[in-house]
């Protein structure tokens, strides 16, 4: 993996290829096995195949500190189809908090969640930095 392409492809520098950003295979574990030929589910088995595929950038998301936002209040949830080769991603979707498009105009998010503590959630997002870099270095 190259870090070097990675920071130019966000900084939208042009590199002698396109870099290659990984947000979605650990869902296809069959394939996975395949390509790396481990069939223990482990950080090693990972960390080969972002190798073998030569990704430059292991994209990820996170809730921050709160996760389940719809336990603070009102969220919505569109169900997610099946993406995962094994259906284990499926998820159907909810009833929408909102009876209009207008109760969503009037949403006010920091009222109904509160903020949460910048230096708690700061800590939060640089300790998932440091455990993936330390579980990818490369």
């Amino acid at each position: 993996m190259s870090r070097k392409i990675a920071i130019d492809a966000i900084n939208l520098k042009m590199e002698n290829r396109v870099a290659h950003t990984e947000y979605s295979m650990g869902y296809h574990e069959e394939y996975i096995t395949k390509i790396t030929g481990i069939k223990e589910d482990n950080i090693e088995k990972m960390r080969k195949f972002y190798n073998l595929w030569d990704y430059d950038f292991l994209w990820c998301t996170s809730d921050g500190i709160y996760g389940n936002w719809i336990e603070r209040g009102r969220a919505t949830d569109m169900g997610d189809a099946i993406y995962a080769s094994n259906g284990s991603d499926k998820r159907e979707k909810k009833e929408c908090p909102f009876k209009d498009v207008f109760e969503v105009w009037e949403f006010d998010s920091a009222k109904e969640y509160g903020f949460p503590d910048f230096n708690q959630q700061v800590n939060e997002y640089e300790k998932l930095y440091r455990e993936q870099s330390q579980k990818f270095p490369e």
